[in-house]
């Protein structure tokens, strides 16, 4: 019996190890590369080809918010070309959900697939431990917005004043006063809420004209004092600038 069992068990871990592999093994690494945006773009516009290829590569794994459902339409992988204006986003997806923090640098593992997309394999470092009292992606568009109007009008005697929270939306605001606005499927204005930021050491990223600014705030429920106003806000913690579309056709999820 200990025989069988003991046959049985080698028999599954060399089943297990044929579906992993390291960079090494992959049919194309390029973790030695600092740059992949040309790599992305080929493999976008050339699928057929590339269609279940094992590949290595280094980038930045961020995610595709979409504001008129508040919620996550994507997982990608993002490099910018050698100016810094031209970027690649290439689709990422993993079985269990296991995603790393957004905005971090990772090395992945996986297979591409004819339908432009990586079916990872494994993610350099831990899956994300993000850990908020208010996740906004949990709420529907509608329940966000009335969450936010609710908060503003409520101030401190809301049930949620002073609880941290991760929130996504468009950045806007000057050099001094920065907002969090929310979106609908045409991009226009629906909430806003104050962006507080007592240490002056917050990285606020600024987009040119009227382009979407889309970035994922962390940070506490707050209110401040201005001009013997009270505001209410978000004391912030971190901005994480990520990729975003108004909408998603039917046809297309």
């Amino acid at each position: 019996m200990k025989r069988i069992l003991s046959a049985l068990l080698v028999t599954l871990t060399l089943a297990s190890t044929v579906t992993l592999f390291s960079c090494s093994q992959a049919d194309i690494d390029i973790t030695h590369k600092n740059n992949v945006y040309s790599d992305l773009s080929d493999w976008i516009n050339n699928s057929d080809i590339y269609a279940g290829k094992t590949v290595a590569l280094n980038a930045t794994y961020t995610v595709v918010y979409n504001f008129s459902e508040n919620k996550i339409a994507r997982h990608t992988l993002l490099a910018y070309d050698a100016t810094g204006v031209k970027r690649a986003l290439y689709e990422v997806r993993k079985s269990d959900g296991a995603y790393p923090e957004i905005g971090s640098e990772v090395t992945v593992i996986g297979t591409l697939t004819k339908d432009r997309y990586i079916a990872v394999e494994s993610f350099s470092g831990s899956p994300s431990t993000l850990t908020v009292d208010i996740d906004a992606l949990t709420l529907s568009a509608a329940e966000l917005h009335t969450f936010i109007e609710s908060y503003r009008n409520e101030y401190s005697n809301s049930e949620h004043y002073g609880k941290s929270v991760s929130i996504f939306g468009h950045l806007t605001g000057n050099d001094t006063n920065h907002f969090l606005i929310g979106l609908d499927g045409d991009g226009k204005y629906i909430w806003e809420i104050e962006l507080y930021d007592p240490t002056g050491r917050a990285y606020f990223p600024q987009a040119a004209g009227n382009t979407v600014n889309p970035v994922q705030i962390i940070g506490e429920l707050t209110t401040f004092v201005d001009d013997n106003v009270t505001y209410a806000c978000i004391k912030v913690d971190r901005v994480i600038p990520v990729e975003s579309v108004f909408k998603i056709d039917n046809d297309n999820n």
